[in-house]
C-alpha cells in the first residue's frame, strides 16, 4: 500500500505538502498554515487524524495546511487549540482571521 491504510482497508496515496512562496507566508493564511504544519509535525500527526480529532473534513485541513483558507469560525479556531494542546493560543495571528468576533 502507498500510503498506510484508511479505516476500510483501501490504500491511501500520501498528500504531498505544499511549498509555500515567501510572499504566501506572510499572509494571515500562510503563517497559520506554518504554525499548524509545525504542530502536527511535533506530534507526529498527519493531515486526517487531525481532522478526524476535529470532526471536520480532511480535505479542509490540507486546505489549511496549503494556505488556501483558514478555519470558518472563531469557535472552530478554538478548537484547532484545544486539541492541539498548546499552552496559550498556538496561533499569534489568529485575530485578523476573526477580527469581528473579539
Amino acid at each position: 500500500m502507498l500510503g498506510g491504510s484508511s479505516s476500510k482497508g483501501t490504500a491511501v496515496a500520501p498528500v504531498p505538502k505544499k511549498q509555500l512562496t515567501a510572499k504566501e507566508k506572510r499572509t494571515p493564511a500562510g503563517k497559520f498554515a506554518v504554525r499548524l504544519q509545525l504542530l502536527l509535525d511535533e506530534r507526529g500527526w498527519e493531515s486526517a487524524d487531525f481532522a478526524r480529532k476535529l470532526g471536520v473534513d480532511p480535505p479542509a485541513v490540507r486546505r489549511w495546511l496549503r494556505a488556501d483558507g483558514l478555519p470558518g469560525s472563531l469557535e472552530l479556531a478554538i478548537r484547532i487549540g484545544k486539541a492541539l494542546d498548546v499552552p496559550g493560543h498556538p496561533f499569534p495571528d489568529w485575530r485578523q482571521a476573526f477580527p469581528e468576533n473579539l
